[in-house]
C-alpha cells in the first residue's frame, strides 16, 4: 500500500491524461421512458429522471464536449458496463445544466420592488450556480476516475498481447526443449553446484528444499506458458469477482438502484450513484427546497391544481419519448400528478423554459398550502439566494476532498495495473531467476508479494468506498 501511495504524483498526472483522452461523443440513454410510479417517489432524484423539455440529449452532448462526461464510451468501459438498466447511472442521467438554483417572482408591494428583487435574485443565483456547478464537476470527475480505475482491466483486455511476447521469450530461452537450451543448461549447472555444496556440508534439508523448489518452479512455468492467456484472464476475473463480493457484502445496504442483480458492475455503479445522489442531488435539493427527505417533497393537491390551470406549463411541455419533441399535456398524460416529487418535476425542465419558472412561482406562492416543504417558498425567493452562495462555497470542501480521494484511489489502482503488466512481461526472467537458490527465491518472493498486493488493491479500496458511501448516506439521513 505504501508503495502505491508514494507514486501519487505520477498517478495524478496519469489519471488526468486518461480522463482527457477518453472523451468521446455518443448517447447511452434509453429511447423509452415511462411516467414515474408510486414506487419511484422513494428513489433518489438522480435515479428517476424524465425530460419534459425535449433537450436532455443535446444537453448531455454539450457536457461531453465540455469535458464533463469523460467516461462516455471510454475504451474498455462499454455502454453495457455503464448502464445496468435503462436509466442509470445517476451521475450521467440528469444534465448538469438542470442543476441550477431557481428564483421565484418577488411579491413586493410595488412594481419596482418586484423587478429589482427578481433581477438581484437572478444575479445572486448565478453566482451560487457557478460555485455549485464547479463543485459538482469535482464529484463527477471523482466518480468517473474511480469507475475508470475499477473497470479498466488491462490484464484481461491485453491478455493475448501480453502472453505472445512472454511465451516467445520463454520458448527462445528453452529452444525446442530443455536439453537444447544453453542458457537453461547454465542455470542447471549453477543449481547442481549449489546441491554439491549442500551435500558437502551434509545439509540434507536444503537439498530437499532446493530440489522441491526447482520442480515446483519448472512445473508452474510450463503450466503457465502452455496456458498463459487463460491463466491471466482467470486471475483477472477472480480479482474482479472478489471485488464485487466485497462491494456487495459491505455496500449492499446502500444499493438504491432498480437493478438488484448484485455483482461487481452493479455495486460499482451503485457506489457512483449513491455518491452523486448524496453529495450533489441532496445538496441541490436542500438549498433549493430546504429538505432532502422524499416524504417532504411531495406535490400537494393545491400546488397541483395551480400548476394544472397554468397554460404556460402545458404549452411548454414535450413528450420525453418523441423525436422530434412533440408537445403534450403533462397533467393528463401522468407525468405531473398529485403526490409527485417536486424535485423530479423541476428538473424535468431546463432553466430557460418558461414552464420551470411557472412551477417555481407556484412552489413559492404564499397563498397556498405547501405541505411538508413549506420552507421551499422562502428558499425560492430572490433575497434567499445569498444562502445558496454560502452553502455552495461550503460544498466545495467535501467535493474537493472527494476528488483528491478519488485521484489517490484511482492512481493507486492504475499503478497496480502497471505493476501487474510489468510482472507479466518479466515472468520468463522471474522463473529463471527463481531457479537460483536463496537469492533467486528472495527475488521471486518479493515479485509474488508485489503481485498479490496489486491484485488485492481493488478489494481493499472496495471496502473503503463502501464505508464512505454508508457514512455519507447516514449523514444525509440524519440531517436531511
Amino acid at each position: 500500500m505504501r508503495f502505491f501511495m508514494r507514486k501519487f504524483r505520477f498517478s495524478f498526472l496519469l489519471v488526468m491524461v486518461l480522463v482527457v483522452l477518453l472523451m468521446t461523443s455518443g448517447s447511452a440513454f434509453p429511447n423509452q421512458v415511462n411516467p414515474p410510479t408510486q414506487s419511484d417517489l422513494s428513489k433518489p432524484v438522480g435515479v428517476i429522471f424524465f425530460d419534459l423539455n425535449g433537450s436532455a440529449t443535446a444537453e448531455r452532448s454539450e457536457q461531453i464536449q465540455n469535458m464533463e462526461m469523460p467516461l462516455d464510451n471510454a475504451p474498455y468501459v462499454t455502454t453495457d458496463d455503464l448502464l445496468a438498466n435503462a436509466i442509470e447511472p445517476s451521475w450521467l442521467n440528469i444534465p448538469l445544466s438542470r442543476l441550477r438554483f431557481d428564483t421565484a417572482d418577488d411579491h413586493g408591494v410595488s412594481w419596482f420592488s418586484r423587478v429589482a428583487g427578481k433581477n438581484v435574485g437572478g444575479v445572486l443565483a448565478s453566482l451560487a450556480d457557478g460555485f455549485f456547478i464547479q463543485a459538482t464537476l469535482f464529484v463527477n470527475w471523482g466518480i468517473e476516475i474511480i469507475y475508470l480505475a475499477f473497470r479498466t482491466n488491462w490484464i484481461s483486455a491485453l491478455a493475448s498481447h501480453l502472453t505472445a511476447p512472454t511465451t516467445a521469450l520463454w520458448q527462445s530461452l528453452f529452444g525446442s526443449g530443455i536439453g537444447s537450451s544453453s542458457l537453461f543448461g547454465l542455470f542447471m549447472m549453477i543449481l547442481f553446484g549449489y546441491l554439491l555444496y549442500y551435500l558437502a556440508r551434509m545439509e540434507l534439508m536444503r537439498i530437499i528444499k532446493t530440489t522441491g523448489m526447482t520442480i515446483l518452479t519448472l512445473t508452474l512455468a510450463f503450466a503457465y506458458f502452455s496456458n498463459a492467456g487463460t491463466v491471466l484472464t482467470a486471475v483477472s476475473n477472480v480479482a474482479d469477482s472478489l471485488s464485487g463480493f466485497v462491494l456487495s457484502a459491505v455496500g449492499g445496504s446502500f444499493n438504491n438502484e432498480p437493478d438488484q442483480s448484485g455483482g461487481f458492475d452493479s455495486m460499482l455503479q451503485s457506489f457512483g450513484s449513491s455518491m452523486w445522489c448524496g453529495l450533489v442531488a441532496n445538496s441541490w435539493s436542500s438549498m433549493e427546497f430546504g429538505t432532502t427527505r422524499p416524504q417532504d417533497l411531495l406535490l400537494t393537491d393545491e400546488e397541483y391544481r395551480w400548476m394544472k390551470t397554468n397554460t404556460t406549463i402545458s404549452e411548454n411541455s414535450y413528450d420525453p419519448n418523441s423525436n422530434p419533441p412533440k408537445k403534450i399535456n403533462p397533467f393528463t398524460t401522468g407525468w405531473i400528478k398529485p403526490g409527485a416529487r417536486i424535485d423530479q418535476v423541476v428538473l424535468a425542465y431546463s432553466v430557460n423554459n418558461p414552464a420551470r419558472g411557472e412551477i417555481i412561482n407556484v412552489l413559492a406562492n404564499q397563498d397556498i398550502d405547501h405541505g411538508r416543504h413549506a420552507i421551499a417558498r422562502e428558499n425560492l425567493l430572490p433575497y434567499n439566494k445569498i444562502k445558496c452562495i454560502v452553502f455552495s462555497c461550503f460544498f466545495w470542501l467535501p467535493a474537493t476532498v472527494f476528488l483528491i480521494f478519488s485521484v489517490i484511489v484511482g492512481g493507486s489502482m492504475i499503478m497496480a495495473q502497471f505493476t501487474l503488466v510489468a510482472i507479466t512481461l518479466a515472468l520468463p526472467i522471474i522463473f529463471l531467476v527463481v531457479l537460483v537458490p536463496e537469492a533467486g527465491w528472495n527475488y521471486g518472493y518479493k515479485a509474488g508479494r508485489l503481485c498479490i498486493a496489486a491484485l488485492s488493491t481493488k478489494i481493499v479500496y472496495g471496502i473503503f468506498l463502501s464505508v464512505i458511501v454508508l457514512i455519507i448516506n447516514l449523514v444525509f439521513w440524519l440531517f436531511g
